[in-house]
C-alpha cells in the first residue's frame, strides 16, 4: 500500500506517514513562543483516518480557546482541568466542583502563573498569607496545590514537584468544637 500524504490548505496543519515511526503523523502550529519561534502540536496515530481526526480534534480546541500550550498552562488553567474531568466522570458532584473552584479564587497570588515558574518559596508564601483563614479552607487549599502538581507532573510539564518542601501551615484561628457534646 502507497503512503500518500493528504493535503490540507495553508495553516490546516499537515499529516504524513513517519518512517522513524512507522506511524502516521499531523502537525499545526499552534502559537508563537516569547521569541517569536513557532510552537508546532504533533499528534500521531495507526492510520490515517484516525491521525486526521486527532488533527481535527486539536484544531477545534485551538480555534474555541480550549488548546492550552504545556508550556503555558497556568495554576489556575490546570486545576479547571483536572476538576472538569472529575466532574464529567462523576468523581465528585457539582457541588464540590463549584467549592473548589472558590477556593482556588483564594490562590490569586500564583492563578495566573505558568505552572512551570512557580516554586516552593511561592507556595509557601501563599500559604503562610492565609494562616488567618480556618484550619479546613487551609486544608483544602494545601490539597489543590498538591493534586495540581502531582498531575503536572504525571503530564510531564514540570521535572520536579514544588510541594515536596512545603508544609501546611496551621491556622492563627481556634478550630470550631463540636456544640452537640456539650452535656
Amino acid at each position: 500500500m502507497a503512503k500518500r500524504k493528504l493535503k490540507n490548505h495553508y495553516g490546516e496543519g499537515s499529516i504524513f506517514y513517519s518512517n522513524v515511526k512507522q506511524k502516521w503523523m499531523a502537525q499545526i502550529n499552534v502559537g508563537k513562543d516569547e521569541n517569536g519561534k513557532v510552537i508546532r502540536k504533533s499528534v500521531t496515530a495507526e492510520t490515517q483516518e484516525e491521525v486526521k481526526a486527532k488533527l481535527d480534534e486539536l484544531k477545534l480546541s485551538i480555534y474555541t480557546g480550549k488548546f492550552v500550550n504545556a508550556n503555558t498552562i497556568t495554576f489556575s488553567q490546570l486545576i479547571k482541568q483536572i476538576y472538569d474531568e472529575k466532574l464529567a466522570m462523576n468523581e465528585i458532584q457539582p457541588q464540590t466542583y463549584y467549592r473548589t473552584m472558590e477556593t482556588v479564587k483564594l490562590c490569586k497570588e500564583i492563578n495566573d502563573i505558568p505552572v512551570q515558574k512557580i516554586d516552593s518559596t511561592m507556595i509557601k508564601q501563599l500559604l503562610l498569607s492565609k494562616v488567618d483563614y480556618a484550619n479546613s479552607t487551609i486544608k483544602k487549599m494545601y490539597i489543590i496545590l498538591n493534586q495540581c502538581f502531582k498531575e503536572a507532573l504525571k503530564r510531564k510539564i514540570i521535572s520536579d514537584n514544588p510541594m515536596l518542601d512545603v508544609r501546611k501551615p496551621k491556622s492563627t484561628k481556634k478550630d470550631e468544637e463540636d456544640s452537640g457534646a456539650d452535656s
